[in-house]
C-alpha cells in the first residue's frame, strides 16, 4: 500500500496500523541521507570490488531500490522496495554480501524488526485492536498538540485538511482481518479529523464579520478537495453535492457559497469541489474499489427520498450500475 503523504503526523499513523496488524516492517534509526551521500555511499561501493561494474539507487514514486550489476551478468538486479535511501543501501548491502562481496555501510545500519505475524486467532484478534486504539488515542493527542501550538484557525485547517487527504487515500487491497481492522482504525480517525474540522469551521463561523471574511476567502483558496465533512442537516458534503447533480443544476463558487450557508457552513469552495469530483457518470460509478462502491451506493440510497422524479430515476440507475460491479453490502 502506497500513499500521497499529505502530514507526518497521518503518514506515521497509517504506517504504524501496517506494522501492527503484519502488512509493513518496523524499521527505526534510519539515517537521512541526501543525494550526495547516496552518491558517496554508491561510488564507494562500487570502488569496493572490481567485480561491481554498476552500482546505484533507482527511484519511484517515493519507493527506492538498489541496484547493481557484477561482471559476467547480463541483467541488473533490483534488491528490496524501501521508503528511505539508507534501508535500500542496506538491502544493497546485504545482497551483495550473498555474492560473496562485503562492503560495511558509513552509516549505522537502520534497525529492522521482523514482520509480525498478521492475527488470525482470537486472541490476536484482540491484541491487535487494543494497539490499534492506542495507536488512535496516541495519534489524536498528536494531532491536538499540533492544532495548539498553530496560531490561526485557517492554518489549523490546513493541517486537518492535509490529514484528512492521507487518511481518505490509505488502503488495504486484501480483505484479510488485519486489513480490516487497519481499515476500521483509519475510518475511526477519519471520522475524529472531520469533526474537528468542521469545529474549526464553527470557530470561523464565530468571529467577527471582517475576520470570517477573511477565513472564508483563506478557505476558498486552499486546494483541499477530499475531506467528507459530516453537515448539521446530517448530509455529507458529498452527498449534498450529488443532489445537485442529479438535479441537473449546476454549481459555481457563488452558488455553492449560497447552498453552504442555506446548510450551516461559512464557505462552499469544499462542495464545490465534491460537486467538480462527482459531475460525470463515469467519475460516480467508476470507482475501483469495493469498498468506496458499498458506500456510494450507500450514500446514493440516503438521498433517493430527496431528489425528483427525474433525479430519483437518474440515481437509481446508477445505483445498479454501481451494486453490479460488486458484491454489495448493506453497510451499517
Amino acid at each position: 500500500m502506497e500513499t500521497t503523504t499529505q502530514h507526518p503526523l497521518s503518514q506515521a499513523f497509517i504506517q504504524q496500523a501496517s506494522i501492527i496488524i503484519g502488512h509493513r516492517q518496523e524499521i527505526r534509526g534510519i539515517q537521512p541521507l541526501n543525494q550526495n551521500d547516496i552518491q558517496r555511499e554508491c561510488d564507494n561501493i562500487k570502488a569496493v570490488s572490481p567485480r561491481i561494474l554498476q552500482a546505484g539507487l533507482d527511484e519511484e514514486d517515493g519507493v527506492y531500490f538498489f541496484k547493481y550489476r557484477l561482471q559476467g551478468q547480463e541483467i541488473q538486479i533490483h534488491c528490496e522496495a524501501a521508503d528511505s535511501p539508507a534501508v535500500a543501501l542496506y538491502y544493497g548491502v546485504k545482497a551483495l554480501k550473498s555474492d560473496g562481496i562485503s562492503y560495511k555501510l558509513s552509516f549505522p545500519k537502520p534497525n529492522l524488526k521482523d514482520l509480525r505475524k498478521p492475527p488470525y486467532t482470537l486472541d490476536q484478534e484482540i491484541s491487535v485492536r487494543s494497539e490499534l486504539r492506542g495507536l488512535l488515542s496516541s495519534f489524536e493527542e498528536q494531532v491536538e498538540e499540533a492544532l495548539a501550538s498553530t496560531l490561526h484557525i485557517e492554518a489549523q485547517l490546513d493541517i486537518l485538511q492535509a490529514i484528512l487527504t492521507d487518511l481518505e487515500s490509505a488502503d488495504w487491497d486484501d480483505e484479510t482481518t488485519g486489513s480490516v481492522m487497519a481499515r476500521w482504525a483509519v475510518n475511526r480517525a477519519e471520522k475524529w479529523a472531520e469533526e474537528r474540522y468542521e469545529f474549526k469551521v464553527q470557530e470561523i463561523e464565530a468571529l467577527p464579520d471582517d475576520e470570517k471574511q477573511r477565513s472564508c476567502a483563506a478557505l476558498r483558496n486552499n486546494p483541499h478537495t477530499e475531506a467528507n465533512d459530516t453537515l448539521t442537516h446530517g448530509l455529507t458534503l458529498a452527498e449534498l453535492a450529488l443532489i445537485e447533480i442529479y438535479e441537473g443544476r449546476f454549481l459555481n463558487i457563488e452558488a455553492a457559497n449560497r447552498l453552504a450557508l442555506k446548510n450551516g457552513l461559512s464557505c462552499g469552495q469544499r462542495l464545490l469541489a465534491k460537486f467538480n469530483l462527482f459531475d460525470t457518470p463515469k467519475q460516480r460509478t467508476g470507482i475501483d474499489t469495493s469498498r468506496s462502491r458499498n458506500y456510494m451506493v450507500k450514500s446514493l440510497k440516503r438521498l433517493l427520498p430527496l431528489l425528483s422524479d427525474k433525479g430519483r430515476q437518474n440515481a437509481e440507475k446508477e445505483i445498479q450500475t454501481l451494486m453490479a460491479r460488486t458484491d454489495y453490502k448493506d453497510l451499517n
